[in-house]
């Protein structure tokens, strides 16, 4: 029996594909297991700020917000360090989300002129407090090996305006503008000999693929996560498709996983099971808020003259649980940590749940205090397995 040529040109053609989708996924798994990415679940360090304001240091009201502290208490920066790694972190990031050029002339009273020399300055801050990180890595990890990656927040950091929590700052710049600022803010962590770098809190992928021209340009061998911030179930803060988002970027050579900071732990389940038809293979790395809802309330005080309340409003705190944490893994997530108001304490809950999501699969045991190591443990409202949808 003859077959009709059209047809044999079809099954050929999905043939390739699938070839090209085999090899494409077998190229993401190599690379990650080439990095520090692994198969089990890794903790992260939560956030910095949070734990400096646990610690009595007033963030508030600074452009700099918590590398501030180099400034005035670099022992502190330190310890912060040393509770994230006691607490069960597997890796930190460097405190140096909120630095950059604008922000130090803004929070040091920087001059025009200081500020002709204000990229050695910013290269020295971030060296200085990589080795901060590294300091504390070294002292406080024991046997277990802690790693480090270099944060670098978005462009809405250097507007020092809140911008980066919707994006609308890429609808008006020119590409290149955020592809210089990203080169600027990443060469001193590589200089400092960091080996990854975490692009924190992206609200768009309009700056995802700044990021990755500025990844190209610069002359360093290293690697990176994009992180991207989300305003509910599908979107980015940006009003973009998460999915469409991983399918714009996942083929970067450089990139080893793909990010969710700054968004409800709500989301983040909905947010991973969008993007479960990918092509991409690559793994996530999630580190939500608390859950709790962050407002700012704008009151007039005068004709022109206006008071902006921001607080964290009181509400339920639903991250971490071990429904969650199952999910999560089951959706491909290999990290696993915390941003706004999740400090150390939360952290080391974190770190008990992922021992048991390690080597359990859901339904495999029953989390009780009887079960956990006698050296362990752990807040009675973490022993309940049931979801949290509120």
């Amino acid at each position: 029996m003859k077959i009709p040529w059209g047809y044999s040109i079809f099954v050929s053609s999905l043939l390739l594909l699938r070839t090209a989708f085999i090899c494409r996924r077998n190229f993401y798994a190599k690379r990650m297991d080439t990095h520090f990415i692994q198969e089990k679940i890794q903790v992260l360090d939560g956030g910095f700020g949070t734990e400096l304001q646990t610690a009595g240091y007033n963030i508030q009201n600074n452009s700099l917000w918590s590398a501030a502290a180099l400034f005035d208490k670099p022992e502190l920066i330190f310890q912060i360090h040393k509770r994230f790694i006691e607490a069960g972190s597997d890796i930190i990031l460097t405190n140096t989300y909120q630095a950059c050029i604008s922000t130090m002339m803004n929070s040091r009273g920087m001059t025009k002129a200081a500020a002709e020399s204000s990229l050695k300055m910013l290269s020295f801050l971030k060296q200085k407090l990589v080795s901060l990180a590294e300091q504390a890595v070294e002292e406080h990890s024991g046997q277990k090996k802690v790693k480090i990656a270099g944060s670098v927040g978005p462009y809405g950091v250097f507007l020092n305006n809140g911008s980066e929590y919707n994006g609308n700052y890429v609808d008006e710049l020119e590409e290149q503008v955020m592809v210089d600022y990203h080169m600027q803010q990443t060469i001193p962590l590589l200089q400092a000999g960091l080996k990854v770098i975490a692009y924190e809190t992206v609200p768009s992928c309009i700056e995802a693929m700044a990021i990755l021209k500025a990844a190209d340009a610069i002359d360093h061998s290293y690697n990176f996560w994009i992180s991207f911030s989300c305003k509910d179930n599908e979107q980015t803060c940006h009003n973009e498709s998460f999915y469409k988002c991983i399918e714009k970027i996942s083929y970067h050579p450089k990139i080893l996983g793909i990010g969710i900071n700054c968004t409800s732990p709500n989301y983040i389940t909905p947010l991973l099971q969008s993007a479960s038809t990918s092509v991409s293979s690559l793994p996530f790395i999630v580190y939500p808020n608390s859950g709790e809802i962050y407002e700012s309330d704008t009151k007039k005080l005068f004709f022109f003259f206006f008071i902006i309340y921001v607080r964290w409003r009181n509400g339920k705190c639903t991250f971490p649980n071990i429904e969650q944490l199952m999910e999560w893994k089951d959706l491909g997530v290999k990290v696993v940590g915390g941003c706004c108001r999740v400090g150390a304490e939360k952290i080391k809950e974190l770190s008990i749940l992922s021992q048991y999501g390690n080597k359990s699969y859901r339904g495999e045991f029953e989390m009780t205090h009887e079960s956990l190591p006698h050296h362990a443990t752990i807040p009675p409202s973490l022993c309940s397995v049931a979801p949290v949808l509120s």
